[in-house]
């Protein structure tokens, strides 16, 4: 039975025993980096699809938790940074999980539009 046995667990009796110094593991914060190339590509493409329509938008990213939602805002506000023909309002609704939703969005909205209506000036 134990020639199975990798290098990061060893049976003992019932129990598998797993060598926590063999693992490398991830915070759960939000890096601003793309360690996996993909949340880059999606930034990417929703920035082309911004600066090439002519028009206004409203996106909304929904995925599981963890999934790179707030990653790929991230790398966006990044493409942007410099851009002052495109002002992003950003909004993350699970700051506000367990308050009131639309109150929230509305108070941080209106907040937007008086900075941005003061940076036109």
């Amino acid at each position: 039975m134990e020639k199975n046995k990798s290098k990061d667990t060893a049976k003992t009796g019932t129990q598998l025993k797993v060598h926590p110094e063999n693992y490398t593991y991830l915070k759960d914060t939000l890096s601003g980096e793309d360690e996996f190339g993909f949340h880059e590509d999606v930034a990417k493409s929703l920035k082309h699809l911004i600066d090439n329509s002519g028009e206004s938008h409203i996106v909304a990213l929904k995925g599981n938790w963890g999934s790179g939602k707030s990653s790929t805002i991230k790398l966006l506000e990044k493409e942007y940074k410099s851009d002052d023909k495109v002002n992003l309002f950003l909004f993350d609704a699970w700051e506000f999980e367990n308050g009131y939703l639309r109150q929230a969005f509305l108070y941080k909205f209106i907040k937007w539009l008086k900075i941005y209506s003061k940076m036109k000036d």
